[in-house]
């Protein structure tokens, strides 16, 4: 699978039951087809539950379901490694803007001036 895009409006918070045909509780074609249609021989394949259990969102790349940053960053860091670094490398840090002028608390900003400068005592 891969990304769509931003979800628009309407289809934003709709879940799975949305996709089916309430009195049989099996897929709604006409609306698969509506919403997701370069998705649709993939979610016609899928088997649903004969339990009504409610849905809920889950990670796959994750044992739990559970999405966190650290899976969230090594899936997207085994991606494409190389354009993360290249995207750190050439951003320009501009302290006076984002951290001396920024909405922090001083002992904050000294911090942060401290790990640049690598002059944390440890």
């Amino acid at each position: 699978m891969r990304p769509i895009g931003s979800a628009t409006e309407e289809v934003y918070d709709m879940k799975v039951a949305d996709l089916l045909i309430p009195s049989t509780k099996e897929w709604d074609v006409h609306k698969i087809r509506e919403t997701l249609p370069t998705f649709e021989k993939e979610i016609l394949c899928i088997k649903l539950s004969l339990t009504d259990v409610a849905d809920k969102h889950i990670w796959i790349p994750q044992a739990s379901g559970d999405y966190t940053t650290r899976t969230g960053y090594h899936i997207t860091y085994s991606e494409n490694p190389r354009q993360i670094a290249t995207a750190n490398a050439n951003r320009e840090f501009n302290w006076k803007s984002e951290i001396w002028e920024g909405q922090l608390s001083e002992k904050l900003k000294l911090f942060l001036w401290k790990v640049m400068q690598k002059a944390l005592t440890v």
